[in-house]
């Protein structure tokens, strides 16, 4: 990279979780042996008998024997939310995982000096959970304009990187014309009005362009400009179905999603609450649709 210059500090050991693989439904035992069993695979480069160890019958028991003699640990925890986001229509279930997950992450907090730096993604915002002490003092990144530019591609890095693809498009697309309608900057147009528009935070200034999408129609522009995104969110929109189901079910107001549409209301939406806590007995509509995008 062009940056890798600049790097002037040690490599660290790298703890990267995936949470993903426990949307699947299932018991709690079910649950838990999965979590045991991923988290001391991911460990085992630490610890190489962590299988035959004591005291491992829990993930937060489980790293808690690895902090103990390990310091200077980088944590990746990717889509962390989706053990609670997956378990909304059961409430018994929910809980379960939430203590398991509270206490997990309460031995994060415990040995927080141990990590030179931790960093976690999420669909949903559930770091309000009072269950979640670690999260007191978390930085939320997601609305937060100076870094609105990593979440994207940028106009100028896809005219500075990706101009041979951008030209490789256009000729692609000019196959299915009688002329050459297509250049590089009418089809960066086109990705704009299909792709761009992201801003993230009030003061965010660039657009940014959905990353996923740019990379699979630049790979195959024969295609076309497909909704690529919406295609692999289709389990995502399965949960938002299924957390709009359980919020109508619980809501006093029998035309909730009449008022969600409601321009005024949007307009007038207070951003604290966009950020409501994610329980089963909590559910808030518009928050929820909100940071599912």
């Amino acid at each position: 990279m062009d940056i890798e210059y600049l790097w002037n500090d040690t490599t660290y050991n790298v703890i990267h979780l995936d949470f993903i693989f426990y949307k699947l439904p299932g018991s709690t035992d079910e649950f838990l042996t999965n979590f045991n069993y991923n988290l001391k695979n991911k460990l085992c480069s630490l610890e190489p008998d962590i299988f035959n160890s004591d005291n491992c019958d829990s993930p937060a028991n489980i790293l808690e024997n690895i902090l103990k003699n390990h310091d200077n640990l980088v944590l990746l925890i990717d889509e962390f939310d989706v053990p609670l986001t997956y378990t909304l229509h059961d409430e018994e279930m929910f809980n379960d995982r939430l203590e398991f997950l509270s206490d997990f992450f309460n031995v994060i907090q415990k040995y927080l000096h141990k990590f030179r730096f931790i960093f976690m993604t999420a669909n949903v915002n559930t770091f309000v959970n009072p269950k979640f002490s670690l999260f007191n003092s978390y930085i939320d990144l997601s609305t937060d304009s100076e870094f609105g530019d990593l979440i994207g591609f940028t106009e100028e890095a896809l005219r500075t990187c990706c101009g041979e693809n951008l030209d490789n498009a256009a000729s692609e697309l000019n196959k299915d014309t009688e002329s050459q309608t297509y250049t590089k900057e009418n089809v960066l147009e086109l990705m704009k009005k299909y792709y761009g528009g992201y801003y993230f935070g009030k003061a965010h200034k660039h657009p940014v362009f959905c990353p996923w999408d740019v990379m699979n129609f630049l790979k195959n522009p024969e295609n076309s400009l497909n909704s690529y995104w919406i295609k692999a969110q289709c389990s995502k929109n399965n949960f938002l179905s299924r957390y709009l189901a359980q919020c109508i079910k619980q809501s006093n107001e029998p035309k909730a999603l009449h008022t969600l549409l409601d321009l005024d209301y949007i307009e007038n939406k207070d951003i604290d609450s966009l950020f409501a806590t994610v329980e089963p007995a909590k559910l808030d509509l518009y928050s929820i649709v909100y940071q599912l995008g």
